[in-house]
């Protein structure tokens, strides 16, 4: 079995396809070629697509938020497309850790939040706000968020509350639509950047990502001991 981690898929939703069509031909910056009628449909297929060819039969996903937007008509369209990879990869589970775009978010939906978990319940096999897994024996985190002050793709940081504080752990992430990976450089201070790494479809070729990529990432940025700075301290 492999585990696969992925998030930020945006099923249906118009300004993420239209950028990602840019991204990923070759006029980028000049906004050429001319963006297709059905961008949308060629951004959900191309999604969809490269799941099938990655997730095997008995694999586990771990699907960290923003699997599309608000709105009955998106979320429904989301839950089809995630029954629609069940179907073609048999996947032995698929969890999900909502973001700030899913109806079933607790925090940010509030009062529709319960009606959408049951709907989210349906297609997948957990909906959990995070979770706490191991690779190659380390204690990893799991949030749609990055670590507070971790950054955004805003130029004003969001969701402070929902974000986990940093405590010495790595963290698997989505939300910042960085084309990074790993993107903690030199003059990056804040608490947590160098244990974070960015799972989102934007930095994976709009791909899950796996434990084994995952480990090799964490193997290269690992500190020296007593190197690793703990939230509070200088």
């Amino acid at each position: 079995m492999t585990v696969w981690h992925t998030s930020d898929l945006h099923i249906g939703h118009r300004r993420v396809a239209e950028d990602r069509w840019y991204r990923s031909h070759s006029g980028y910056y000049t906004m050429t070629p001319a963006l297709p009628e059905d961008y949308v449909g060629w951004h959900d297929e191309m999604l969809a697509q490269n799941w099938d060819k990655t997730v095997q039969p008995g694999d586990k996903v771990y699907v960290q938020g923003d699997l599309t937007l608000q709105g009955k008509n998106a979320i429904e369209k989301g839950l089809a497309w995630i029954a629609e990879r069940r179907a073609a990869t048999r996947p032995e589970n698929i969890i999900f850790i909502p973001g700030n775009h899913d109806g079933c978010h607790t925090g940010i939906e509030r009062s529709t939040s319960f009606k959408w978990f049951k709907r989210y319940m349906e297609y997948f096999d957990m909906v959990t706000p995070y979770a706490r897994i191991r690779i190659n024996g380390e204690v990893v985190h799991l949030s749609h968020f990055p670590y507070q002050g971790g950054g955004d793709h805003t130029a004003t940081e969001r969701y402070t509350q929902y974000r986990l504080p940093y405590l010495g752990d790595w963290l698997l992430h989505g939300h910042t639509h960085s084309t990074e990976r790993y993107w903690a450089g030199d003059l990056i201070t804040y608490p947590g950047a160098k244990h974070q790494i960015h799972i989102g479809v934007d930095s994976n070729d709009y791909t899950p990502v796996s434990h084994e990529e995952i480990a090799i990432i964490m193997e290269a940025h690992r500190e020296p001991p007593g190197q690793a700075v703990l939230s509070g301290e200088p």
